[in-house]
């Protein structure tokens, strides 16, 4: 979410976020993880890096248990 959670959610929220993106998008392979289409200004590196950092974490296969 470019216009609120990435912007001015904190790192535990982005991760969160993306933790719960793949638990319900990952299943049978296929999907894509992204912001939407960029990464703006108004969004601190920090969210950003944290988003690609948990992408790596929870969305390679084979996945992890997230339950």
């Amino acid at each position: 979410d470019v216009s609120r959670l990435l912007p001015s959610g904190n790192p535990q929220d982005v991760e969160q976020a993306v933790r719960n993106t793949v638990a319900a998008a990952a299943p049978g392979g296929g999907f894509c993880l992204a912001s939407s289409s960029e990464i703006h200004n108004a969004i601190p590196v920090e969210n950003a890096l944290i988003m690609y950092r948990a992408a790596h974490k929870y969305g390679a296969y084979p996945r992890p248990r997230l339950s």
